[in-house]
């Protein structure tokens, strides 16, 4: 009877485990490649498992703890990758399932999944488990909303901006309890906070002094952002032209809140407009459910697929990743070091720290620090206090002393005070 159960709801649900795999084997393929927020949250994972190397306040919790909580070891970041992925599997399910009647599954679940920025641009680390998480508080019972929403700001601080989509959903008396969902969810973090450096807002602070007041709160909008945010709007007119019903459309509400904070913002990356893919993608679902609109979707899907099949062009392509070589010297291993690209030393065993203003130079070389620069010329002369090598793609300041490595270092951005912890 359960395998009977099992094959029904398969059935139900072709459409979206015809296209999974596909969306599943992109994800693994990217994570078999270096990203430095997945290398971050990785980190992480084996910092709150007890392997205490590198660890950064700025980032949400979430994510890091799911690495240490699917065992923190060499197969975790593909593991983490499929559960993410498995969660917006779900999400999307649950979304779909609330107008299954009027909504086209092939279409929805295409466009959902295999969406050119969805496919190749959603596996940084903590941007597809927030996305989840916020889709399926969208979609659950008023009790619970709370305690999912609540994951998916702890996945991404900046999505409690969409806040003001669930009180909207919810009655005024159901408020009280989907705070206290959030406050759950939040608590365990808040100790942590505090009794690592006594504010428990300390890593809130670390992200918005870093994301707001360092990277400012402008940058320019490029074509291809202009396009997918026009694409998001047409969509919405295609299905339903100027009705004035979206308004109440909770994936439209965030949607819009989703464009906003892009505009607003000081880093524009394509992936933060992925919040806009599951609203556009039921948007066309409704207008592609009528058979007299089948040639509409097949030229949709048609594109789509041509899309997909160009994005990693784009979007994605590891070929064109700089390869960072690593000095091959004891001092590394020993003394401590600083570099543009300090995470990438961590695989080495290297605990390595953000390089310092070109001005600091001068003052960590007589120190006895090891500076590997990559991405920056540097007009350092020669100098009794230190050796310059020239590497491939590096330029290796080394120093004479040399001040013992730490046994881990902790990244602290608020007030850009960069603390170490040994």
């Amino acid at each position: 009877m359960k395998f009977k159960n099992l094959a029904g709801t398969a059935v139900k649900y072709k459409w979206f485990l015809v296209f999974f795999p596909i969306f599943l084997g992109v994800q693994l393929y990217q994570a078999s490649f270096f990203r430095w927020d997945a290398a971050v949250y990785e980190l992480e994972g084996k910092w709150f498992c007890g392997e205490k190397l590198y660890f950064e306040f700025l980032r949400a919790p979430l994510t890091g703890a799911i690495h240490c909580a699917v065992g923190a070891g060499q197969y975790t970041p593909a593991l983490t990758v499929i559960l993410a992925s498995v969660l917006y599997l779900i999400a999307l399910i649950l979304i779909f399932k609330k107008e299954p009647g009027r909504n086209n599954q092939l279409v929805f679940a295409a466009f959902s999944l295999l969406f050119p920025t969805i496919l190749w641009n959603s596996n940084f680390g903590s941007d597809l488990f927030a996305l989840a998480f916020l889709l399926i508080a969208l979609s659950i019972r008023a009790e619970a909303k709370g305690l999912a929403f609540g994951l998916a700001t702890l996945s991404r601080y900046n999505f409690i901006f969409y806040a003001p989509v669930f009180l909207l959903q919810l009655k005024p008396r159901q408020w009280p309890a989907f705070f206290l969902g959030i406050l759950a969810t939040w608590t365990p973090w808040l100790l942590f906070n505090y009794a690592q450096t006594g504010n428990p807002l300390f890593s809130v602070e670390d992200f918005v002094y870093l994301n707001f007041v360092q990277k400012g709160i402008a940058a320019p909008l490029g074509i291809d952002h202009a396009i997918l945010i026009l694409f998001f709007l047409a969509s919405v007119f295609v299905a339903t032209g100027l009705d004035i019903k979206n308004l109440k459309n909770a994936l439209f509400q965030v949607g819009l809140l989703g464009i906003l904070q892009f505009l607003v913002s000081g880093v524009k990356e394509t992936r933060f407009l992925n919040i806009l893919v599951p609203a556009q993608a039921s948007f066309l679902a409704k207008k592609t459910s009528k058979p007299a609109q089948a040639n509409f979707a097949k030229a949709l899907l048609a594109l789509l697929a041509i899309s997909a099949l160009l994005a990693p062009l784009f979007y994605y392509n590891p070929s064109n990743q700089k390869q960072y070589a690593i000095p091959d010297d004891v001092k590394l291993k020993e003394c401590r070091v600083m570099s543009d690209h300090w995470l990438r030393f961590y695989e080495k065993g290297i605990i390595a720290e953000p390089l310092p203003r070109e001005d600091d130079f001068d003052y960590f070389l007589k120190s006895g620090v090891n500076l590997v620069v990559y991405d920056q010329k540097v007009g350092l002369q020669e100098s009794p206090d230190y050796e310059i090598i020239k590497g491939d793609g590096y330029s290796f300041f080394k120093p004479r002393a040399c001040e013992p490595q730490p046994q881990n270092y902790t990244l602290k951005v608020w007030r850009g005070d960069w603390r170490i912890t040994q």
